[in-house]
């Protein structure tokens, strides 16, 4: 009997890892707040994510469909909440770092994901 593995997404998180470490090492030159921030919304990106993939595919098979599609959901809301209050703490906490530049590197993380996703899948799949 064969069932569907679990597509490897924290390979994924840690290629954002990596990828925004690196940057924000690259960008220390720019000073302290530019580096951080640009780690910062990194993270806020990467950590929600991260959590939905463990939560989302921890059940496969057709025998706990119900479950699959229970824990999309549960996945799904607490991405959405966990960004929400990393990004409200990350505006809190906004006296060291630059919240454009936050805002930016999290959706210029968007791209990154869904390239490293598409990857990851197709490796999988060949």
């Amino acid at each position: 009997m064969s069932t569907i593995a679990r597509p490897p997404l924290y390979k994924v998180a840690g290629w954002q890892l990596v990828f925004i470490s690196l940057l924000s090492i690259v960008l220390l030159p720019l000073g302290w707040g530019t580096s951080i921030s640009v780690w910062v919304g990194g993270m806020i990106h990467i950590i929600p994510h991260a959590w939905f993939a463990k939560i989302a595919f921890k059940k496969v098979g057709a025998k706990q469909a119900n479950g699959v599609v229970t824990d999309f959901y549960l996945g799904q809301a607490v991405k959405f909440l966990l960004t929400a209050v990393l990004m409200l703490l990350a505006l809190k906490a906004a006296t060291n770092i630059d919240i454009q530049i936050v805002i930016i590197s999290f959706v210029a993380m968007v791209p990154l994901y869904l390239i490293l996703v598409a990857k990851v899948l197709r490796q999988q799949w060949a």
